[in-house]
């Protein structure tokens, strides 16, 4: 889990190039962050990796009381 928080606060500069004067939306409404691959691929990866964690903490633990 530590290196999972670790990466997470590792990759939040990479997420957080919002910036204007780039892609084809207003800077300034939430479609920006899900329409331009600058920021929907770390915002995905981030998604996906946080919904991996869970679901192997999850199984794991699944696992261990059986």
């Amino acid at each position: 889990m530590k290196k999972i928080i670790g990466l997470s606060l590792w990759l939040a500069p990479v997420a957080s190039l919002a910036h204007g004067g780039h892609g084809e939306t207003d800077s300034s409404t939430i479609l920006h962050w899900f329409a331009e691959p600058v920021h929907a691929v770390p915002l995905a990866t981030i998604i996906g990796v946080s919904i991996f964690a869970i679901l192997h903490r999850y199984y794991r633990s699944i696992k261990n009381n059986d």
